[in-house]
């Protein structure tokens, strides 16, 4: 949120701050979060969505749980 949101002095620009009694300039930042928000938790669902249907799933099978993935997969080990 810009500093200006707070402090606009109206005698130096025009339009006033949350300080020179003008709530209503919060709102505006207040939707844009919201906006990018609900954008960020739609488009991660998406993606989470596309990449189990492509991979098909997004778990690995329980054996390869119970060995290790890096086993499993890799044939070694992350750690010494």
């Amino acid at each position: 949120m810009p500093a200006a949101v707070l402090f606009a002095d109206p005698s130096i620009h025009g339009a006033s701050g949350l300080f020179y009694g003008n709530p209503d300039q919060l709102l505006s930042p207040f939707i844009e979060v919201g906006i990018t928000i609900v954008c960020s938790l739609v488009g991660t669902f998406l993606h989470y969505k596309l990449t189990g249907i492509l991979m098909g799933g997004t778990r690995v099978h329980s054996e390869m749980d119970i060995k290790g993935i890096d086993v499993a997969c890799h044939n070694g080990t992350s750690f010494s």
